[in-house]
């Protein structure tokens, strides 16, 4: 787990997986001043010492030049540039979990669990329904994963197989509570997304 700080951030895999890979997905609206309201909620949660502001401004500062590069070379494909940026955005968010507290990691965690499920919502157009039975088969998701990584007497393949069980399970869970079109949408951008990853 300290080898892969980024596994235990994105507990809710799937909907991050799914959702990181459609561009337009990734915007969020109702910006001001390059923040929307729930980020300032949520750092203001976070209590962050002056020291870790400023650690933490420096990351964001520098993965946004990156991407900023990344999007303006029109030598790369959309598919090449979606993988960039995933990339960036995993280092950054690993280069932060580091700087925050075990306290800070845990409310970042659920932070970045609802904020995940919140586009899976948008992009999918999900009923309350489908939001309510979604989040009890990914909380159901978090519980098992972290018995995976909890159990010391599994080997490192071993925590890796099982993990990636547990996140195909969830996603023929998740799966059989869409519609037909919303299927398609999910499919889609999951094969994106592996496709991205390599």
């Amino acid at each position: 787990m300290r080898k892969h700080p980024i596994i235990a951030l994105l507990i809710c895999a799937l909907a991050v997986c799914v959702l990181s890979a459609q561009p337009a997905f990734c915007a969020q609206p109702g910006r001001t001043d390059g923040q929307s309201v729930k980020a300032k909620a949520s750092k203001a949660a976070l209590n962050l010492t002056a020291d870790q502001k400023a650690r933490i401004k420096d990351v964001v500062v520098d993965s946004r030049k990156q991407i900023e590069a990344i999007k303006n070379d029109a030598s790369l494909s959309a598919d090449d540039k979606t993988a960039k940026i995933t990339a960036i955005h995993r280092v950054k968010h690993a280069k932060i979990w580091r700087i925050l507290t075990p306290k800070q990691r845990e409310v970042w965690a659920k932070h970045h669990r609802t904020r995940a499920l919140a586009r899976l919502a948008r992009f999918l157009d999900l009923t309350a329904d489908q939001k309510t039975r979604i989040a009890s088969i990914l909380k159901s998701q978090k519980t098992e994963l972290q018995t995976v990584r909890l159990d010391t007497s599994l080997s490192k393949e071993a925590k890796a197989a099982r993990i990636k069980a547990i996140r195909k399970a969830t996603a023929a869970g998740v799966r059989e509570l869409l519609t037909i079109e919303q299927q398609r949408k999910f499919d889609d951008a999951r094969a994106k997304r592996l496709n991205n990853r390599g």
